[in-house]
């Protein structure tokens, strides 16, 4: 959605496609629309869900009953890092989101 402006003044164009024009109509505005929808219904959500499985680890990991379950559920955040290090996971996933928006 990054935009420059024409030289001769008459608008601005997205540079990854130059025939978009930047004017909140039509196209580009579409793009808005698919965008944000996709940020609020699958980004935002799935950073929670991360966010309420590192906050309940150490809870999780004390009640026997409910450490297996927690862990085979969310072993793609801990596997990776030491069980004391077990918010690095969290990290990545917030680094690697911030990177792609």
């Amino acid at each position: 959605f990054v935009c420059y402006e024409h030289p001769n003044n008459l608008g601005f164009s997205m540079n990854s496609e130059p025939g978009v024009l930047c004017n909140n109509t039509g196209d580009h505005l579409s793009m808005e629309i698919v965008s944000s929808l996709a940020v609020l219904l699958v980004i935002i959500p799935y950073l929670c869900m991360t966010s309420y499985a590192t906050v309940t680890y150490r809870s999780a990991m004390e009640n026997a009953s409910t450490s297996g379950r927690h862990l085979h559920m969310f072993r793609f955040l801990f596997f990776r890092y030491h069980p004391h290090a077990y918010w690095y996971g969290s990290l990545t996933l917030l680094r690697s989101s911030l990177i792609c928006l």
